[in-house]
């Protein structure tokens, strides 16, 4: 698979991510919802900020950094740092929902 194949697969998944998340917001009420209703809104929201930080690294991270990497690696990283970011800002909301922030 070459780079610009991954970055449209990701970018097609990102969007799909995102138009789930908006499902999500748009028919739910928070208010007469389940317990399950908020694992859709956390799961949907968590993957779609994972596809837009990582493509967003990804397109930054090889012009910032002076090391001469081979295009996996570049991938490794942008994917890492999504995922890790990804969680942190999910955490830090559930954090901020339940008044613990």
């Amino acid at each position: 698979m070459t780079l610009k194949q991954y970055r449209g697969i990701m970018a097609i998944a990102t969007l799909l991510c995102w138009s789930a998340f908006s499902i999500v917001l748009n028919t739910i009420d928070p208010f007469e919802a389940v317990r399950l209703v908020f694992v859709f809104f956390y799961v949907t929201l968590f993957f779609g900020l994972v596809g837009t930080i990582s493509l967003a690294v990804l397109a930054l991270l090889p012009r910032w950094s002076s090391e001469d990497l081979p295009a996996f690696r570049w991938v490794h990283r942008s994917f890492y740092i999504g995922l890790v970011s990804s969680a942190l800002l999910v955490f830090l909301l559930f954090l901020q929902i339940k008044r613990l922030l």
